[in-house]
């Protein structure tokens, strides 16, 4: 019976999106220390330090005034 008065768009999850959020641990941020990094990718490693919680991935690129390819490497290479 419910399923008639739900609307198709909510049926259909219309309007809703993801979002990948983003962090790093303190210890995960020290071990990278004396590691260098492409200036891209260490400066989205500072965003992400110096964030008290989980940032969405446009936040940090635009704050680390990088698109979101620098990004993409680090979760790939993290593994």
């Amino acid at each position: 019976m419910l399923e008639t008065v739900v609307p198709a768009g909510v049926k259909n999850r219309a309007g809703t999106r993801e979002v990948l959020m983003l962090r790093i641990d303190a210890e995960a941020y020290a071990a990278l220390n004396g590691v260098e990094l492409p200036a891209k990718q260490a400066a989205v490693m500072k965003v992400l330090a110096a964030a008290a919680t989980p940032l969405p991935l446009e936040l940090v690129a635009r704050q680390a005034g990088c698109g979101t390819a620098p990004i993409t490497a680090l979760r790939q290479e993290s593994g």
